[in-house]
């Protein structure tokens, strides 16, 4: 590691982190398949599974390319989802609710713990680093929280944890790590992003937040930016942050 590469490493007081394929093992496609399969069971009886599914990806589509800073995701989402279908929000809403809380936590087979994800953030936390859970908000909180229990890394001081009901901004934008930097009180240097998504997490790199790229379930469309501050896997982070003094007490704040 250059002296320069360290000097910006030692002004890193808080770490964020994607979910799937970084604290998660999770192959997205195939994880998907199975959730659009089950969710659109939810109102089976009031519209056909492939209209369902394909208004679903149309919709978050939608919510993702909503660059309103007054509109939350979740509302970017409702106001092109429950029209087009023809559903009424009020109604509908609950059931949605009820498959978060029963239904999809089946899908947890599909998915895999990281032990190497246990480790790196049992050191952040012990040496006093911010973490935030930085999964694309295009969720639930429910079902934000319920992917995190499947990862055993629901337990620790999140300062925050982004969905779809409090945020604006989506990944790939600028715009979604700016607004974690508003809430969070933080300087895009103090932050250093640790995702396996080329085009959707080494963006951030673009406010001068560093970037680790995890390349245990690389993500790469041919898009995006392919030069990450750092790469390999999360216990290599885990040695990098072993040989860096702890962050300030003053910036744990």
């Amino acid at each position: 590691m250059d002296d320069r590469l360290r000097e910006r490493l030692a002004r890193v007081d808080t770490l964020l982190f994607d979910l799937d394929g970084t604290l998660l093992g999770n192959d997205m496609d195939l994880f998907l398949r199975y959730y659009l399969d089950a969710v659109s069971r939810v109102v089976a009886g009031a519209v056909a599974q492939g209209q369902f599914i394909r208004q679903l990806m149309a919709s978050t589509q939608a919510m993702v390319e909503n660059l309103d800073t007054k509109v939350s995701n979740e509302e970017a989402f409702a106001a092109s989802f429950y029209p087009a279908l023809g559903l009424d929000r009020s109604a509908a809403e609950p059931l949605f609710a009820a498959f978060y809380e029963r239904e999809f936590p089946k899908l947890r087979v599909h998915t895999q713990v990281k032990p190497a994800a246990r480790r790196l953030l049992d050191l952040a936390a012990a040496r006093g680093y911010g973490l935030v859970l930085a999964t694309n908000p295009v969720f639930p909180r429910a079902a934000i929280l319920e992917r995190m229990r499947w990862a055993a890394v629901d337990d620790y001081p999140w300062l925050l944890i982004t969905d779809y009901e409090t945020m604006h901004h989506c990944k790939p934008w600028p715009a979604y790590y700016r607004e974690i930097l508003v809430d969070i009180g933080r300087a895009a240097a103090q932050c250093l992003m640790v995702g396996n998504d080329v085009e959707e997490d080494l963006v951030a790199g673009r406010l001068g937040i560093m970037t680790f790229l995890d390349r245990s379930q690389l993500i790469h469309r041919g898009t995006g930016p392919s030069g990450a501050d750092l790469e390999g896997g999360l216990d290599d982070l885990t040695s990098v942050l072993m040989e860096l003094p702890e962050p300030a007490p003053t910036d744990r704040q």
